[in-house]
């Protein structure tokens, strides 16, 4: 599982901002790659099992 911040997995996808995954997370169709920092409540997405969801 390789964790990242929404901006650096924004960047190794190839999106131009953020705001399209963060559309995605907040519509429910990334829900299951993406895990929240209980101390912080940063949200981390696993890139590897996201990049073969959008494919």
């Amino acid at each position: 599982m390789e964790l990242m911040t929404i901006s650096e997995a924004a960047r190794r996808l190839g999106y131009k901002s953020r705001s399209q995954l963060y559309r995605l997370i907040n519509d429910g169709n990334l829900r299951e790659h993406v895990h929240v920092r209980q101390n912080t409540g940063q949200r981390l997405v696993n890139v590897k099992g996201l990049r073969h969801k959008l494919q």
